[in-house]
Protein backbone atom coordinates (compact mmCIF):
# COMPACT_ATOMS: atom_id res chain seq x y z
CA UNK A 1 0.00 0.00 0.00
CA UNK A 2 1.67 3.27 -1.10
CA UNK A 3 1.45 5.84 1.36
CA UNK A 4 2.11 9.44 0.41
CA UNK A 5 3.76 11.41 2.81
CA UNK A 6 4.20 10.84 6.97
CA UNK A 7 0.75 12.39 7.77
CA UNK A 8 -0.90 9.72 5.82
CA UNK A 9 1.16 7.02 7.31
CA UNK A 10 0.31 9.05 10.52
CA UNK A 11 -3.96 8.44 10.00
CA UNK A 12 -3.36 4.94 9.14
CA UNK A 13 -1.61 4.41 12.59
CA UNK A 14 -4.14 6.68 14.23
CA UNK A 15 -6.68 3.86 12.37
CA UNK A 16 -4.01 0.64 13.17
CA UNK A 17 -3.84 1.92 16.74
CA UNK A 18 -0.21 1.20 16.03
CA UNK A 19 2.32 -0.14 13.69
CA UNK A 20 1.25 -1.11 10.12
CA UNK A 21 2.35 -3.27 7.25
CA UNK A 22 5.81 -5.32 7.06
CA UNK A 23 8.83 -4.16 8.87
CA UNK A 24 11.01 -1.03 8.16
CA UNK A 25 13.70 -2.53 6.39
CA UNK A 26 17.67 -1.39 7.17
CA UNK A 27 20.54 -2.15 5.40
CA UNK A 28 23.75 -0.43 6.22
CA UNK A 29 21.66 2.32 9.04
CA UNK A 30 19.77 3.65 6.62
CA UNK A 31 16.17 2.77 6.17
CA UNK A 32 15.55 1.60 2.96
CA UNK A 33 11.60 0.95 3.32
CA UNK A 34 9.25 2.15 6.30
CA UNK A 35 10.65 5.65 6.31
CA UNK A 36 7.15 7.17 6.25
CA UNK A 37 6.02 5.22 8.70
CA UNK A 38 9.17 5.66 10.78
CA UNK A 39 8.84 9.43 10.75
CA UNK A 40 4.96 8.71 11.83
CA UNK A 41 6.18 6.83 14.47
CA UNK A 42 7.98 9.12 16.35
CA UNK A 43 5.92 12.21 15.48
CA UNK A 44 2.68 10.15 17.40
CA UNK A 45 5.24 9.38 20.16
CA UNK A 46 4.91 5.57 20.57
CA UNK A 47 6.94 3.72 22.66
CA UNK A 48 10.17 1.44 21.56
CA UNK A 49 11.21 0.90 18.57
CA UNK A 50 9.12 -0.03 15.73
CA UNK A 51 9.61 -3.52 14.02
CA UNK A 52 12.62 -3.40 12.13
CA UNK A 53 14.38 -6.04 10.04
CA UNK A 54 18.30 -5.53 9.16
CA UNK A 55 19.45 -6.58 6.20
CA UNK A 56 22.90 -8.26 6.06
CA UNK A 57 23.67 -6.97 2.47
CA UNK A 58 22.25 -5.34 -0.57
CA UNK A 59 21.36 -8.68 -1.58
CA UNK A 60 19.15 -9.42 1.15
CA UNK A 61 17.53 -5.53 1.05
CA UNK A 62 16.69 -6.47 -2.53
CA UNK A 63 15.19 -9.21 -1.30
CA UNK A 64 12.90 -7.76 0.89
CA UNK A 65 12.34 -4.91 -1.14
CA UNK A 66 11.08 -7.59 -3.67
CA UNK A 67 8.88 -8.98 -1.15
CA UNK A 68 6.64 -5.94 -0.70
CA UNK A 69 7.24 -4.67 -4.29
CA UNK A 70 9.57 -2.39 -4.39
CA UNK A 71 11.04 -2.91 -7.80
CA UNK A 72 12.33 0.16 -8.47
CA UNK A 73 14.24 0.43 -5.11
CA UNK A 74 15.55 -2.92 -5.25
CA UNK A 75 16.37 -2.53 -8.63
CA UNK A 76 19.09 0.06 -7.23
CA UNK A 77 20.74 -1.90 -5.27
CA UNK A 78 21.69 -4.82 -7.28
CA UNK A 79 25.17 -4.22 -8.17
CA UNK A 80 25.91 -3.99 -11.89
CA UNK A 81 27.78 -7.08 -11.34
CA UNK A 82 25.33 -8.86 -10.73
CA UNK A 83 22.78 -10.05 -14.01
CA UNK A 84 19.15 -9.36 -13.60
CA UNK A 85 17.99 -12.74 -14.93
CA UNK A 86 16.05 -15.92 -13.45
CA UNK A 87 19.62 -16.81 -11.84
CA UNK A 88 18.67 -14.37 -9.64
CA UNK A 89 15.80 -16.28 -7.90
CA UNK A 90 17.56 -19.01 -6.13
CA UNK A 91 20.23 -16.05 -4.82
CA UNK A 92 17.39 -14.02 -3.34
CA UNK A 93 15.05 -17.22 -2.02
CA UNK A 94 12.53 -16.08 -3.99
CA UNK A 95 9.99 -17.94 -6.72
CA UNK A 96 10.88 -17.25 -10.24
CA UNK A 97 6.82 -15.36 -10.56
CA UNK A 98 7.94 -12.75 -7.78
CA UNK A 99 10.68 -11.94 -9.70
CA UNK A 100 9.31 -11.71 -12.68
CA UNK A 101 8.41 -8.20 -12.33
CA UNK A 102 12.00 -6.76 -11.59
CA UNK A 103 13.11 -8.64 -14.58
CA UNK A 104 10.67 -6.61 -16.40
CA UNK A 105 11.44 -3.74 -15.07
CA UNK A 106 15.41 -4.07 -15.68
CA UNK A 107 14.63 -4.63 -19.50
CA UNK A 108 12.45 -1.57 -19.39
CA UNK A 109 15.15 0.36 -17.87
CA UNK A 110 17.85 -0.72 -20.25
CA UNK A 111 19.60 -2.56 -17.90
CA UNK A 112 20.66 -5.72 -19.96
CA UNK A 113 21.86 -9.08 -19.08
CA UNK A 114 25.62 -8.72 -17.80
CA UNK A 115 28.06 -10.42 -20.59
CA UNK A 116 29.51 -13.15 -19.18
CA UNK A 117 33.32 -15.30 -20.35
CA UNK A 118 33.06 -18.62 -20.53
CA UNK A 119 32.78 -20.52 -17.01
CA UNK A 120 35.81 -21.64 -15.90
CA UNK A 121 34.91 -24.24 -12.60
CA UNK A 122 31.54 -23.63 -12.54
CA UNK A 123 31.17 -26.02 -9.94
CA UNK A 124 32.97 -24.18 -7.72
CA UNK A 125 30.89 -21.08 -8.19
CA UNK A 126 27.34 -23.46 -7.48
CA UNK A 127 29.41 -24.49 -4.51
CA UNK A 128 29.95 -21.54 -2.87
CA UNK A 129 26.29 -19.91 -4.23
CA UNK A 130 24.83 -22.41 -2.15
CA UNK A 131 26.97 -21.74 1.13
CA UNK A 132 25.56 -18.30 0.46
CA UNK A 133 21.97 -19.12 -0.11
CA UNK A 134 22.09 -21.06 3.61
CA UNK A 135 24.29 -18.36 5.27
CA UNK A 136 21.07 -16.06 4.64
CA UNK A 137 18.54 -18.41 5.90
CA UNK A 138 20.72 -18.74 8.50
CA UNK A 139 22.57 -21.82 8.61
CA UNK A 140 26.08 -21.72 9.76
CA UNK A 141 28.65 -21.79 7.03
CA UNK A 142 32.12 -23.03 8.66
CA UNK A 143 35.81 -22.58 7.33
CA UNK A 144 35.75 -26.71 6.13
CA UNK A 145 32.86 -25.70 4.19
CA UNK A 146 34.33 -23.60 2.36
CA UNK A 147 37.19 -25.57 1.84
CA UNK A 148 35.13 -28.41 0.00
CA UNK A 149 33.57 -25.70 -2.01
CA UNK A 150 36.76 -24.10 -3.34
CA UNK A 151 38.83 -27.68 -4.04
CA UNK A 152 42.25 -27.45 -5.61
CA UNK A 153 41.19 -23.48 -5.44
CA UNK A 154 41.47 -23.49 -1.37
Amino acid sequence: MPLFDASDARRMMALFGGWFGGPRVVLRGRTIDGAKREVAWIALGMLGEPPTRVARDALDGCRYLIAVEHYERALELIPNSVSVDWDLAPMLHLDRDRLAPLIALAQHAGRRKRRRPPRVRADVVTAVRHLYARSLSGEPVTPEDLRDALGDWA
